[in-house]
This record gives structure tokens, sequence and C-alpha cells, in this order.
């Protein structure tokens, strides 16, 4: 999965007080991403560089084929606007773009000091509609010409980032790409419970770790009510130690 980071190069966006700009609040927020998302070994990682422009941000986003484009953006408007949004690519449709966008936004608002605004259409966004081909949004963590919203990011800067990095990794273990070649063996040997696996949409790579002799002992229906339980865990390495937790005795060691 490859994730092309986009932390804002509006140098001359300041905010109020201590903020400084808009660039450094965001690269910073960007840094801890990055940081958080690295741990995990099936995201391919690419940046922007602050010396970018709009244009070289988008080529750099397409050239790559990124399969999802993350702006990380500060608001500013007239001093008392504040909270949260985020930006996506609205086609009408339950598309990846408004999916993360919930994910995402779902970690921000509760860290957030006032009433946050809500997911929206980006289709007047230049790294949000169609010049950009992956599945794309643009957070607006925060007002950086409000005294509240400005001070909450300088705050947390760690928190955000890790929000942001959370979310992310809630939308790709829901959206994984499944890899046939990993249970080709367990497909034959038990197909009614990989296919139960698949239908909660969880990482099939799971599957690899069973024993395909003794997992025929396991009712299929405990498996899918252990699994939705967990779906949501953090992480797959997460995902995985709490089935091996629930199921030791029917699992092969690692």
């Amino acid at each position: 999965m490859k994730l092309y980071i986009s932390p804002s190069v509006q140098e001359t966006n300041k905010g109020v007080g201590a903020y400084g700009t808009e660039e450094t609040r965001m690269n910073q927020i960007a840094d801890v991403v990055m940081r958080e998302l690295s741990k995990h070994k099936n995201i391919e990682l690419k940046r922007n560089q602050t010396n970018f422009g709009a244009n070289e941000i988008i080529n750099a986003s397409n050239g790559w084929n990124a399969d999802y484009h993350i702006a990380i953006h500060s608001n500013g408007a007239n001093g008392n606007a504040q909270g949260c949004e985020i930006f996506h690519y609205a086609d009408g449709t339950e598309n990846n773009s408004l999916k993360l966008a919930r994910k995402v936004y779902a970690k921000i608002e509760p860290l957030t000091p006032s009433n946050d605004r809500g997911l929206k259409s980006g289709m007047h966004l230049f790294e949000v509609n169609d010049n950009i081909v992956a599945a794309s949004i643009l957070i607006e963590v925060a007002f950086h010409d409000n005294w509240t919203d400005a001070t909450f990011i300088i705050e947390h800067i760690e928190q955000i980032g890790l929000a942001i990095a959370q979310g992310i990794l809630d939308h790709l273990s829901i959206d994984r790409n499944i890899d046939v070649s990993l249970i080709q063996n367990v497909v034959q040997t038990v197909p009614q419970v990989v296919e139960k696996v698949v239908y909660v949409n969880v990482p099939v790579e799971v599957i690899k770790y069973v024993d395909k002799e003794v997992i025929k002992e396991i009712p299929v229906e405990k498996i899918v009510e252990v699994i939705k339980e967990v779906e949501k865990e953090y992480s797959f390495k997460d995902l995985l130690v709490k089935i091996l937790q629930l199921f030791k005795s029917f699992f092969i060691k690692l």
C-alpha cells in the first residue's frame, strides 16, 4: 500500500502567538505520522518537500502511483472560526477517500477543544479533486488564526499525528487488499472458513498461521464471532496476537 503524505508547504501562512507558520507545524505533525506508519512493513511512504509547489506535489504523487494521498493543513479564516474539517473526493459513492476521511476524523474530533466542522467535498481543492489519481483527503486540523485552536495544535503535535496515523491504519485494516497466494492451500482445505473471514473484511493473512488440520475442529461461527470482535484493532499484529490468545490451542506457534 503506497501512501503519499503531503504536509502544507504554505510558509507565508502565519498563525497567532507562538504558532509560527502553517508549513512548520504541519510538517511537525507529518513527522509523527510518518514515524508511526513506517512501523508497518506493508505500507510504503513518500512525502512532499517543503520547496514543492502545488504542481510538483501532484506530479510526485501521481508519478509514484500512490494508493492514498493525505494532505495535512491548518486553517485560517477570521480569527473566530474553530474546529477540524476533512475534505474528501466526492462523487456520490462510498469511495475510499470518503471512508478514509471518516476514519481519520473519528480520531481527531475527540481531541479538539471546540465543535468540529465535519466531512466536506473537496472537489474545489487541487490536492483532492481529479488532479490526484490516488484516493485523497485534505485534513484541516484546526484554525491557526484562532488563539484556542493554535494553542491546541502547538501543545498537541504528537497526539494529532498519532490520531491521523491511527485513522489511516484503521481504514487500511478494513480495506486491506487480499493476497490470494497466501491462502491458496487453505482455500482448498477449509473454503467455508476463508469465505467467512473475507466476508467480515478481516486481513486474510491471519489464515496462514492456522494449522490446517485442527482448524476444522473449530466451529466456523465461533471464528467469525471472534474476528468481528477484534477486526478494528490498531494493527494487523495486534489483531493476530488477539486471535492467537483467544484460540491458542488451535494455532501453531509462530
